[in-house]
């Protein structure tokens, strides 16, 4: 990728807009998946590895937890600082080793770019995006829009049911390639705790290859899901490479 391009995407990226569209590349893949708990060890689960960001501990230490119970191997980290991210051949360099892994994190916009372009660049395909406007650590007034394929369907339903058990506004959206409707769900209440908590072992299942597809939600709501003043903008995704 040339300098201007990434001088272009790092400025019209720059308003942290929350938008949702089916996205280019988004592959839709048959499979049927089992949640494993009773042998945690899946053999045929593939490397993963966690893309490590600044701030995101929320997702990535309990995502990191779960990816090692469940994957056969250890999972690596690799940190996307400014060193690999905006150096011309950097992050295709570093991904290019780890061909036929599954790649989990969350990130800024700018750095999702450059990461699902190599993604693509090097043949690999995105499982689930998630975009979302919040606090990592909090619920409160935040937002989540799912872009999801036949073998990570349901995470919509599953950050829904999580944040029934809190007071706060939200919102959250899940549209699943391939998918012509959405599937009626009738949610219950499950345990208090933080949207990117949630994500993060959700995440890791999808990438150790145990994660359960449940019906897709349209759209959950509670309240007006107004901003926080103090919100953030990130991307999540499971992508294989």
């Amino acid at each position: 990728m040339s300098l201007g391009r990434r001088q272009f995407l790092r400025g019209s990226l720059s308003t942290g807009a929350l938008v949702f569209v089916v996205p280019v590349g988004l592959v839709a893949e048959a499979g049927t998946l089992s949640d494993s708990a009773e042998h945690p060890v899946n053999p045929a689960s593939p490397a993963i590895v966690m893309l490590r960001c600044a701030g995101d501990e929320a997702f990535a230490l309990p995502a990191l937890v779960v990816a090692n119970r469940y994957s056969r191997s250890p999972t690596h980290e690799l940190t996307l600082h400014d060193g690999i991210v905006g150096a011309p051949g950097g992050l295709p360099a570093l991904l290019a080793q780890y061909r036929g892994a599954r790649l989990v994190g969350i990130m800024d916009d700018f750095t999702h770019v450059l990461v699902e372009e190599t993604v693509r660049d090097l043949g690999g395909s995105v499982l689930c995006r998630g975009r979302h406007c919040g606090l990592t650590t909090s619920s409160v007034g935040s937002r989540h829009a799912f872009a999801t394929t036949t073998m990570t369907r349901g995470i919509g339903a599953r950050l829904a049911r999580a944040m029934l058990s809190d007071s706060a506004d939200f919102l959250v959206q899940e549209h699943c390639a391939g998918s012509a409707a959405a599937d009626d769900m009738t949610l219950t209440p499950g345990e208090p705790t933080s949207w990117a908590q949630v994500l993060g072992t959700s995440y890791a299942m999808m990438a150790a290859g145990v994660w359960r597809n449940g019906p897709v939600l349209a759209e959950q709501r509670r309240g007006a899901a107004a901003a926080h003043p103090r919100s953030q903008t990130f991307v999540s995704l499971v992508a294989e490479i």
